[in-house]
């Protein structure tokens, strides 16, 4: 019950609710952990997990988590899910939306994502690799001066 009302506040973009919302996966994780038949499926709460990190625009916490995850989890480690975890830090850690697409677009193919994961996906973007901001960057053109430089030669026109 506890993962389905968690699934619920992510869908419904109760992003305030995230905190909490990762406290609850990774104590179902670990209890999954202690439960051989259900060891398994604690990989995929520590993937959750750490993009519940990321769309709370907190990738020092995600790193940290992901290796602690690693050290509780053995099959955490190496999985294709901390790899994904791991490209995305660096696509993030770079501004690469290209490759962040990328990276998601080939796990997904293997693993399709979840309503849930897509919808923590779109937050992930929306916080770390907004559209506007990777145009901005990645365009040659001459960006305006927004700071009022009296030095700006836009500003320096000729009086005659």
């Amino acid at each position: 019950m506890a993962l389905k009302s968690c699934e619920l506040k992510i869908l419904s973009k109760q992003y305030e609710e995230l905190p909490e919302i990762i406290k609850k996966y990774e104590k179902i994780a670990n209890k999954y952990l202690k439960q051989p038949i259900l060891k398994s499926n604690a990989k995929d709460l520590f993937f959750m997990s750490c993009l519940c990190f990321m769309a709370n625009d907190d990738m020092i916490g995600a790193k940290k988590v992901m290796q602690s995850y690693c050290y509780e989890d053995p099959s955490f480690d190496g999985s294709r899910e901390q790899q994904l975890v791991i490209n995305m830090i660096e696509c993030i850690g770079e501004g690469n939306r290209d490759e962040f697409q990328i990276s998601t677009s080939e796990y997904n193919r293997m693993t399709p994502f979840s309503k849930v994961k897509t919808s923590l996906l779109a937050k992930i973007i929306d916080i770390h690799l907004p559209p506007d901001i990777i145009k901005a960057v990645d365009s040659d053109e001459e960006l305006p001066d927004l700071t009022g430089d009296p030095t700006d030669p836009q500003k320096q026109k000729d009086p005659s």
